[in-house]
């Protein structure tokens, strides 16, 4: 692959100008003038949500974004550039320029988020696409130049096109040191109820390309650790006639209220380290929940041995950083008792940039004490824009809700 790696480097090169004058100059102009998809574009610019996320953004993000989205709208598989052949024989006016077009045929533009397998020369990398399983030869001076600074390991999400010969990054990249493969899932999930699994993510993706490309917000968040796990959301939900309490007493605090049984794993770890189970016999659900990976198998281990048939695999999951990202990004809330228990708190009459606001500060002052350092609340106030009393009263709040552990 190395030798091979240098003629394909070289290749490249070659057709970055060629890609200036077909792609910036020609079509991303046509769609500008023609069509109203910068104007769609520009909407979701100004909705109330993008409103409040998007400031959180660096300048040079906000520059790249609407090319990105431009270019992802006219290349994708079925986009404008499939649907208007008749404008390549004025785009392409040399050979070099009707090979790419070639290329742009064979495969269309994809966005993916992904990985590096090998860095195989620079620049060049073998990558594989963490949602579908795809691998692929990529030359990026973008990836390269991340890695220098951040771990090879890091998530990246980009948009690429195939040159022929092999996939090219385009524009502007993403990555990500606080996410975890499955948290992309549940991003999808709360988009689109009906996104099921990791091959259905990019099918939400593609008609909420912004939302994903915001995730860029949260780019460096920490994670949240307590004994050094990751702390997140691991839920499944199943049906369920019946339970053995007396039996499973034995594993769990069982409690009962207003006809709902709370089982608590034995033994109670401590306010950060939950797993716990809520069994609603009229409407024949269960509802596990756990705040680690390692405690969501130990539970259900626990189940399983009662002879009660649970996935090992939680359906559901998402790390700390995840869920800020939703509740900031997509305005929603998890609807189950331990995300209400880690919530900011809020008042009635707080209004959705405000509530952004109260979620930038959560975010500051875990990553502050994550990392054990020591913090100006003041400071912290004025970078999440939100008010010194306000940002006094959420830290009160949140230090009692984690009891103090991180």
């Amino acid at each position: 692959m190395k030798e091979n790696a240098l003629a394909k480097i070289s290749v490249c090169i070659a057709f970055e100008c060629t890609l200036v004058e077909i792609v910036n100059e020609y079509y991303l102009s046509f769609m500008e003038q023609k069509t109203n998809v910068l104007q769609q574009i520009r909407q979701a610019f100004s909705s109330d949500w993008a409103r409040g996320a998007l400031p959180n953004m660096p300048s040079e993000w906000m520059g790249f974004v609407p090319t990105t989205m431009l270019a992802y709208e006219c290349f994708k598989d079925g986009g404008l550039f499939a649907r208007r052949p008749e404008l390549e024989k004025e785009a392409c006016t040399d050979i070099q320029g009707r090979l790419l077009c070639k290329a742009f045929h064979e495969k269309p533009w994809k966005y993916s988020f992904c990985r590096i397998v090998t860095r195989v020369q620079e620049n060049y990398f073998e990558i594989i696409d963490i949602l579908s399983g795809e691998r692929f030869e990529l030359y990026s001076r973008g990836v390269e130049k991340t890695i220098q600074d951040l771990d090879r390991s890091i998530l990246f999400g980009i948009l690429r096109f195939w040159n022929g010969h092999c996939w090219q990054t385009y524009s502007h990249l993403s990555y990500y040191t606080s996410f975890e493969d499955y948290d992309l899932l549940s991003f999808a999930k709360a988009l689109d109820a009906t996104c099921t699994d990791y091959a259905d993510v990019y099918r939400v993706l593609d008609k909420n390309l912004l939302q994903f490309l915001a995730l860029f917000c949260f780019a460096v968040a920490s994670k949240t650790l307590h004994q050094k796990q990751n702390l997140g959301f691991f839920q499944t939900t199943c049906s369920c006639t019946e339970l053995p309490l007396e039996a499973l007493s034995k594993d769990f605090l069982i409690t009962n209220v207003q006809g709902v049984y709370r089982l608590e794993l034995k033994p109670y770890p401590n306010r950060m380290l939950v797993a716990e189970a809520f069994w609603a016999p009229k409407k024949k659900e269960l509802i596990v929940e756990t705040t680690t990976e390692k405690l969501a198998h130990k539970i259900v281990l626990a189940f399983q041995k009662h002879g009660l048939q649970i996935p090992l695999e939680p359906d559901f999951n998402m790390g700390m950083p995840m869920w800020v990202a939703i509740r900031s990004i997509l305005q929603k809330e998890l609807n189950t008792p331990l995300a209400r228990r880690f919530a900011a708190p809020k008042e009635s009459n707080e209004s959705s940039e405000d509530s952004q606001a109260a979620d930038r500060l959560m975010i500051l002052l875990i990553d502050k004490w994550n990392s054990r350092q020591a913090h100006d609340i003041k400071e912290l106030a004025a970078l999440a824009r939100i008010d010194l009393k306000s940002a006094r009263a959420i830290e009160r709040a949140l230090r009692k809700q984690v009891g103090g552990l991180l």
